[in-house]
């Protein structure tokens, strides 16, 4: 329907990841713990020379709050 642009083709992988202010986890329970202090996301993917190529970002989360309880 025209809605969408890829902006990356052949990605091998996506690893998302967590923050606590201390540690970097695979996994994250918000309605334990709120809200990570920031994300990283990183992308693997190919190119037509078959060669692997990746790209990392990390996001800083400024509206932090841990959940009591």
């Amino acid at each position: 329907n025209g809605n969408w642009l890829p902006i990356v083709k052949n990605i091998d992988s996506i690893e998302l990841q967590f923050f606590d202010g201390q540690k970097w986890y695979n996994k994250w329970n918000s309605h334990k713990h709120g809200l990570p202090y920031a994300g990283r996301i990183d992308v693997t993917f190919g190119d037509k020379s078959s060669e692997k190529s990746s790209f990392s970002t990390i996001a800083y989360t400024n509206c932090h709050r841990k959940i009591s309880g």
